[in-house]
């Protein structure tokens, strides 16, 4: 909660803009040249002699900020044109839902001429409004929920010349249409030939009472209305004691302008029409009547009417009052965006703080040389939830280029809260104005434009000044003030975590913050620390607790809504904090309660240990690359990897609860990584679940939650398991936490009725069959036989079912609940073959297909449920494409398969039996190697096939296989006609059917012809009738996308 002087944007190309304007060897360039930022953020303009330069944003998704590209750049028709004020104004359209839909340059020359560019370069409108060179250009928007209307003005050494937004951006924009429906034909690049009507209305008013004096800068505040006793006062103090006074006031603007002799003139620029008082009516009725009766009596000729005034007639402005000072010239003046205070600057190193509205000076700092200024205002923020006043405060902004210092000063009596030290070469971007050409009325969904920027040409880039709120509050009473101040040296110690006395520092300033908003700002700071750990952490949360306890009791008058929510929020993370230090460092504990597994859990345990066990082969000991020591010591990397996690696993649970912290769903794709962290050591090492159980009760954090934990812990673990041992150790282990937290779950895990569907199962049941690993399969066989072990251990101690007679005891009783965990881990054991199979594909002994691009597919049973008719078709398919592998042998796998089986039938038990004698021994122990080598020389491919079409039997019948492929490599060619080795691997695929699979093969090959053949062959076969022979090669590539000399070949395979 400091000031902040934070990258804006990125100036990609700041050194080709310098280079540009020839200034490649001046660091201090930027001074030598005007400039102007739009402050909605989207264009920089600089411009210098005839040479005009215009930089475009674009959003840069690396660095996270705005960078500046060079979009343009040109010179002025007029070669002997000097460009001497620069201003960007986005307007709005309404052909973008938020923001400027444009940019609009306002460039002033030498020659009084103002050009309007668009942000592509083009010149859309120029006009003259005096012949004098533009000082500066600038313009102005009212707020956001008032009526009045914006306006442009331009400051000359002599006059003023107001334009107003309503009828200045109609005709940019309409300007622009044209010039885009006409490519510039029709565009009003010059004034000269344009009728009157054409021109662009202003009003001009010339500086009064100059009398040699010079003006350098000016301001104009807008319309302002005064009651008439201050219109009385102003005009006796500027006209005089014995002035003829009128009631009622004009419409008027104030001006202020700067310079020599006046230092400081207060100007009105008055417009519309005078009121006229009674007397004054009643004098002109009489004298009329009196020329009129005399006239005809004595015949004297009637008063000839005075043409009407000419509206471009420059009118003068009134003089309020000036400051004289012959020693001080003003060089520039800086106005609010509220236009009720200004800056000044001069020739004496001051800057004055001015009170436009009653025209006194208020403040003045010394020692600014060349200073540059500009207004910024905040708002109050407050926290989500918690209704509070929303005031406003301004702050003066003060760059001193000779000392390299950005200064920032609280209105109007304030201190000066923060100062930075900047490049002396920068310049400071100040803007009045934000989204023209909006309509009064209006909603538009605009942010809040940048009032002022910082042009860096140290590193680059633009930046923007960052206030809180609070540093306008006094000093003294300000219970934010004193907290920020902590804060800030909180902030510093941070930064130093392995100092001891540091750590007691922190948590002895944590304990002195006195407001809600400072404390939430800490948590927040904190929660973002990658390096955070979580004791000290846990310190912090329990000052804060007990500074809330001490504050509730003292003042029973606090804000109750504000206080409670953030107390809640406090005593959630001290709980979450205690049951994650408990949890990393867990009391070690002995574990010998292993599983009892029938014999079809031992078998499929057995088939996933061959299948994946040797794809996460253990490190080799004797190999030269460095592998990490395991000890008991921890490595400064792995701390801080620790630490990064604890501010992770903060993340993941909803803590605005209370007595609760449930998990955020939404963040689901990190509960794997996150409980794999957590429950590491305990799983490896502590394994004492009544800890456990203790540490869970004790954080409030809900048993359905914790079982969420534990089972991504468990389905996103890798699998490194080399035999089925291991497997069942770890099992063992999953399965004892596991009926630790269904303990904690009480009743509702078992009482259900017998024909019932347990809903704690069933949940549990939806997490599994969304796993991609086969490590869900031995989640839900743990799962199934705790299941089982509560329901009779609940039967067991149930008064209603605890006789049994010994005829029901003998009878297996099979629950709905139990035959769901069936039906499950039946469909996960297929989905496990089939996803160790595909995820890891594999290269054939004899690859000779050509290979399409392959992604390992996420085959959890709910992808395979929800992916309908043909996904494990499809899945296999890709697989055996990506292996490359021969489809006759595909079609070979069903020919043993059926000749085996129908060995198997003919033979008997009696000549299965009948083999004793010596010379049968010989003769099967060849058989039998011959067999063996065989099945060595068999295709790896072709074994993972058999095995899943043990699983798939249907799905993966060859037919299927091959229409499949061939529509694969088809579709394939049809994207890249000029490989014509996939529409052959197709074709191959076809020639491979059984006769019993033809009627596949037609359908197949019809939707082959409908889909990929039947276009490229139709217009083969028109634009050979059109040139009445092959085509030559230019003619085929731009109608078919293939060269003519493969058409012999694709017309041989067709």
């Amino acid at each position: 909660m400091s000031c902040e002087v934070k990258t804006f944007g990125q100036i990609r190309d700041f050194n080709k803009v310098q280079e540009y304007f020839g200034l490649g060897h001046d660091e201090n360039w930027l001074k030598a040249v005007n400039y102007a930022i739009s402050p909605t953020g989207e264009l920089i303009a600089f411009g210098q002699g005839e040479k005009l330069a215009l930089l475009s944003s674009q959003w840069d998704n690396k660095s996270q900020v705005s960078t500046y590209v060079l979009s343009w750049c040109g010179e002025l028709d007029d070669p002997n044109q000097i460009i001497t004020a620069l201003l960007c104004l986005p307007i709005y359209g309404k052909g973008v839902s938020a923001g400027a839909e444009w940019t609009c340059i306002a460039i002033g020359l030498n020659s009084g001429m103002v050009l309007f560019y668009t942000d592509a370069g083009i010149k859309i409108f120029s006009q003259c409004y005096h012949e004098d060179p533009v000082l500066y250009i600038k313009a102005y928007s009212p707020p956001r929920h008032s009526e009045a209307d914006s306006f442009m003005y331009i400051t000359y050494d002599e006059c003023m010349c107001i334009i107003k937004g309503a009828e200045l951006f109609p005709l940019l924009i309409n300007s622009r249409i044209n010039f885009n429906r006409t490519f510039g034909r029709n565009a009003a690049s010059d004034t000269a030939g344009l009728p009157a009507a054409d021109l662009l209305k202003y009003q001009k008013f010339m500086f009064s009472g100059k009398n040699g004096g010079i003006i350098n800068d000016a301001a104009l505040t807008g319309p302002r209305s005064i009651t008439a006793y201050d219109h009385i006062i102003e005009q006796a103090t500027g006209i005089g004691y014995y002035a003829k006074v009128n009631t009622t006031p004009r419409q008027h603007s104030m001006v202020m302008g700067v310079g020599a002799e006046p230092y400081i003139g207060f100007y009105y620029a008055e417009e519309g029409y005078r009121t006229t008082s009674l007397g004054e009516v009643a004098k002109g009725v009489i004298d009329m009547t009196y020329r009129n009766v005399w006239g005809k009596l004595f015949g004297q000729p009637e008063r000839q009417e005075e043409p009407a005034p000419n509206p471009s007639k420059e009118s003068k402005m009134r003089t309020r009052c000036q400051f004289h000072d012959g020693k001080r010239d003003g060089y520039t003046i800086v106005l609010s965006p509220n236009g009720k205070l200004a800056v000044v600057t001069d020739n004496l190193d001051r800057v004055v703080l001015v009170d436009v509205q009653r025209g006194i000076l208020l403040r003045v700092w010394k020692g600014y040389r060349d200073a540059q200024c500009a207004f910024v205002p905040i708002k109050e923020r407050s926290l989500k939830g918690i209704k509070t006043e929303h005031r406003k405060a301004l702050f003066l902004i003060i760059y001193a280029p000779r000392l390299g210092c950005l200064e920032i000063w609280a209105l109007q009596n304030g201190p000066k809260v923060a100062a930075f030290t900047v490049t002396k070469s920068g310049q400071l971007a100040y803007n009045t104005h934000g989204l023209m050409g909006v309509t009064p009325g209006v909603k538009v969904k605009s942010s809040t434009p940048n009032y002022c920027l910082f042009l860096d040409p140290s590193d680059d880039s633009v930046k923007e000044i960052q206030i809180p709120f609070h540093f306008a509050l006094s000093e003294s009473n300000s219970k934010t003030s004193r907290d920020v101040h902590l804060f800030r040296r909180l902030k510093t110690l941070l930064r130093d975590l392995d100092n001891t006395a540091n750590i007691d520092e922190i948590v002895k300033l944590a304990a002195d913050f006195q407001t809600i908003e400072v404390r939430q700002q800490c948590l927040d700071m904190l929660k973002k620390n990658k390096q955070l750990r979580p004791k000290m952490f846990q310190k912090i949360v329990t000052a804060f607790a007990d500074s809330l306890h001490s504050e509730a009791a003292a003042e029973e008058n606090q804000d109750n809504e504000e206080c409670e929510h953030f107390k809640i929020i406090i005593d959630n993370y001290k709980r979450l904090a205690e049951f994650y230090v408990t949890i990393k460092e867990p009391i070690e504990a002995e574990f010998d309660d292993y599983l009892e597994l029938d014999d079809c859990d031992l078998v499929t345990i057995n088939q996933i240990v061959l299948l994946l066990g040797d794809k996460h082969v253990l490190p080799n000991p004797d190999s030269s690359e460095p592998i990490a020591q395991h000890s008991g010591k921890v490595t400064f990397q792995e701390r801080c990897q620790e630490d990064g996690d604890f501010v992770d696993f903060l993340a993941i649970f909803q803590m605005d609860i209370e007595n609760s912290l449930p998990l955020l769903r939404e963040k689901s794709d990190s509960f794997g990584y996150i409980s794999g962290q957590l429950l590491k050591n305990f799983f490896e090492y502590g394994l004492c679940f009544e800890e456990l159980k203790l540490a869970i009760t004790k954080s409030k954090i809900p048993a359905d939650d914790m079982m969420v934990l534990a089972l991504h812990f468990w389905m996103d673990r890798p699998f490194r398991y080399q035999n089925c041992d291991e497997v069942i150790a770890d099992m063992s282990r999953l399965a004892a936490m596991i009926r630790a937290i269904c303990e904690l779950a009480g009743d509702r895990v078992c009482d259900y009725a017998y024909n019932a569907i347990s809903q704690w199962w069933q949940d549990i049941r939806e997490i599994i069959l969304e796993s991609p690993k086969s490590l869900g399969l031995l989640a839900a066989i743990v799962c199934k036989i705790v299941a089982s072990k509560l329901r009779r251990e609940y039967r067991e101690g149930s008064c209603d079912e605890g006789s049994q007679t010994e005829d029901e005891e003998k009878w297996e009783q099979i629950s709905h609940d139990q035959a769901q965990w069936g039906l499950l881990i039946g469909k996960l054991e297929d989905i496990s073959i089939l996803g160790a199979t595909v995820e890891y594909p594999i290269q054939s002994a004899e690859p000779v297909m050509p290979e399409l691009p392959y992604k390992p597919p996420d085959c959890s049973l709910k992808f395979i449920v929800n992916g309908g008719k043909g996904i494990v078709t499809d899945l296999a398919a890709q697989w055996l494409i990506n292996s490359r592998i021969h489809p006759s042998k595909i079609a070979a796998v069903d020919l043993i398969v059926d000749e085996n089986s129908a060995q198997e039938c003919f033979e008997t038990p009696a000549k299965k039996a009948d083999v004793v004698e010596t010379a049968d021994t010989d003769e099967q122990q060849v058989i039998a190697d011959k067999k063996e080598e065989q099945k060595s020389a068999e295709d790896p491919v072709l074994k993972k096939l058999k095995l899943l079409r043990e699983h798939f039997p249907f799905s993966l019948e060859t037919g299927m296989l091959l229409s499949t492929m061939s529509w694969q490599y088809m579709v394939h060619w049809s994207k890249n006609l000029p490989h014509l080795e996939y529409m052959r691997a197709s074709l191959t695929c076809m020639s491979q059917f059984k006769p019993e699979d033809y009627a596949l093969k037609h359908g197949i090959c019809c939707m082959l012809w409908n889909a990929t053949l039947k276009y490229p062959l139709q217009s083969t076969m028109k634009l050979i009738h059109k040139a009445g022979r092959l085509p030559k090669d230019k003619m085929c590539q731009q109608d078919i996308e293939m060269s003519s000399s493969w058409y012999p070949t694709f017309w041989n395979y067709v």
